[in-house]
């Protein structure tokens, strides 16, 4: 089996629609997205929208879908979420379709896949905190059974790209579809579980564009720097 997976597109439907025309030849059998459709920028309801038609889609929570249901739920300031991460959450009650938050609340925390003798766990954080464990290329793992029953573990949240050994356990990272943290682009996994072949693809997109969204639509200039400073981090 050929999969994609993917994470962390953040409101970024320029990305998102480069990344498709960048995935769409390559063959996938499955697409497992995990999370964080939600949050900084502005495009989330329209992917939703995208995401909900592709076939198979395995979609699982991510913390900033969590907080914009929390919202909705009145278990989360609006307000507090604008001022710690931009416009993005202004009038969330009006962003998603009924449709699309029907969907969020559908969606399972993780996801466990067992084929070609692979049993492979996919979360937005991590086997210890599925929405916000944030396991970094460099974070200290403490040894733990949750990841030694599997042979692979894909992660997002953190939008670092990552490849690293526990025990028998093979941690991903595959970075982030819609705001790279990194320096190295934003990027995707594609992982042939027969051949155990793991590539981490990067991808190109009009970036200027979504800075153009993020100065008409951000009113306060901290929050525009800070938005637009992650788009284009070279380290």
């Amino acid at each position: 089996m050929k999969l994609c997976f993917f994470s962390d597109i953040h409101g970024n439907d320029i990305a998102y629609q480069a990344f498709l025309k960048s995935v769409e030849n390559k063959a996938i059998d499955l697409m497992i997205c995990a999370g964080d459709v939600c949050g900084y920028y502005y495009g989330s309801d329209k992917i939703l929208t995208s995401i909900r038609k592709i076939p198979g889609m395995i979609y699982i929570l991510g913390n900033h879908d969590k907080m914009v249901l929390d919202i909705l739920d009145g278990k989360k300031n609006e307000k507090d979420m604008i001022q710690r991460y931009g416009n993005s959450y202004l009038y969330t009650v009006h962003m998603l379709s009924d449709d699309n938050v029907a969907f969020l609340r559908s969606v399972p925390l993780m996801y466990m896949l067992e084929t070609d003798d692979l049993k492979i766990g996919f979360y937005h954080g991590g086997p210890a905190d599925p929405l916000n464990m944030r396991i970094y290329p460099d974070t200290d793992i403490q040894d733990a059974p949750e990841y030694q029953q599997y042979q692979y573990i894909f992660c997002g949240h953190t939008h670092h790209k990552m490849l690293r050994k526990k025990g028998k356990c093979t941690i991903v990272n595959p970075g982030s579809v819609g705001q790279q943290r990194d320096g190295k682009g934003t990027s995707y996994a594609i992982f042939d579980t027969k051949e155990r072949k793991l590539d981490i693809c990067t991808f190109a997109y009009d970036v200027q564009a979504l800075i153009n969204k993020v100065e008409q639509k951000e009113t306060n200039a901290e929050m525009k720097e800070k938005l637009i400073e992650v788009l284009l981090r070279k380290r």
